[in-house]
């Protein structure tokens, strides 16, 4: 009797909670972080059944820039159709200065072991965002476009957008906690802007750069049947986004903390998926956790899907199944969140409780407190 062989599941975590340049403060949470997901990617026997695993972990000293980037290529890019493909970071994220050839203001980046150490003379930059792209891009296609490709980041400015937070002045800020506040001071997990004097990073200077371009060249020559002498093709011509799931979180301007020994996100997602025993979509796990997390933290996951087939965040986390969601209630809980007319109100509910959306206002500012309304548009 014939068996169906197994896909592949290749997935690679980095924890950093030490760092090598005097101006990055340390961490504590990182390591635990990546090993708790690989612990539950274990514990999931449907993914057993369906996949042989295979996995890197890259720790400290081990998760340098170059490191990292290599063994996302050599590793991950083995990846064929119908596989999977999972990037697992936790530690600092920052920003970046953008040379206007990126057509934003700001890089998003992750902070490696060596970050803004001195190497042969030059500053070892953070990995930028791009890069990553141009690294998933690469592993799609390398897979036939029939990988599936998912990141979970759990560190600051992972929500996808190119925008800016303020510098901290310590690693020991203390949260802005809405109640039950954690034993722990929390951590937050950025550093200051990297800089290198005040100028930006040549693109021609980021990793896969001259690649990007002669492909692009290529893809030229053969549609116009010229060869196209271009110094630099324009960056969305060189840098197509390949189809992936991000798992961010925080939102954009927001931080990422850890308390306790652990990441804020990565604890409660774990959590979460052990909860639901792996049956829970993408769309009711980044509801779920935003107001866990929001019970404590002002910070919200962040999921996005690039370039992936309509209902995706329906479908289960890590597998292809729909996850139906309850019905609604009837009435829920709003809550002010501080004192003054425009403060904003809280509704105790979100997509645990099957809503994508909810039309409805409610005016008790002078009383500040716990109101039940109607649901009239779900």
């Amino acid at each position: 009797m014939s068996t169906t062989p197994k896909s592949n599941f290749y997935a690679l975590f980095v924890g950093v909670n030490q760092y090598a340049a005097s101006k990055v403060s340390n961490l504590s949470g990182c390591v635990n972080d990546m090993r708790k997901m690989h612990n539950y990617l274990l514990r999931r026997t449907d993914l057993k059944q369906k996949y042989n695993y295979h996995f890197k972990a890259l720790t400290d000293d081990q998760a340098t820039r170059q490191n990292i980037l290599n063994t996302f290529r050599s590793h991950l890019g083995q990846a064929k159709k119908g596989d999977i493909v999972l990037f697992f970071f936790a530690g600092h994220g920052s920003t970046e200065k953008a040379h206007p050839y990126w057509e934003t203001d700001q890089l998003e980046t992750l902070v490696c072991h060596d970050s803004r150490t001195r190497v042969n003379g030059k500053t070892v930059r953070d990995i930028m965002d791009k890069e990553i792209r141009f690294l998933i891009n690469e592993v799609w296609q390398k897979s036939g476009e029939g990988a599936e490709i998912i990141l979970i980041q759990d560190s600051c400015h992972s929500g996808g957008a190119s925008r800016f937070a303020p510098p901290i002045e310590d690693n020991h800020t203390k949260a802005k906690p809405i109640e039950n506040a954690p034993l722990e001071v929390p951590r937050r997990r950025f550093v200051r802007q990297s800089a290198i004097g005040n100028a930006y990073t040549e693109p021609e200077e980021s990793f896969g750069f001259a690649q990007a371009q002669e492909t692009a060249a290529r893809q030229s020559s053969s549609d116009t049947g010229t060869r196209n002498t271009q110094t630099r093709k324009p960056f969305k011509e060189a840098y197509p986004e390949g189809r992936h799931i991000h798992l961010g979180a925080c939102s954009p301007l927001e931080y990422a903390y850890e308390v306790n020994g652990g990441g804020v996100f990565t604890d409660n997602l774990i959590r979460l998926l052990d909860q639901s025993k792996g049956k829970i979509s993408y769309e009711s796990l980044e509801y779920r956790a935003r107001m866990a997390i929001l019970s404590g933290f002002k910070q919200q996951p962040n999921f996005s899907f690039v370039k992936t087939p309509d209902g995706k965040k329906y479908h289960q986390f890590l597998g292809s199944e729909v996850i139906q969601t309850a019905p609604p209630a009837k009435t829920y809980t709003v809550s002010p969140t501080a004192r003054g007319e425009n403060s904003p109100w809280y509704l105790n509910a979100g997509g645990v409780h099957g809503l994508r959306f909810v039309k409805s206002t409610a005016y008790l500012l002078e009383e500040r407190k716990a109101i039940s309304i109607e649901v009239i548009d779900v």
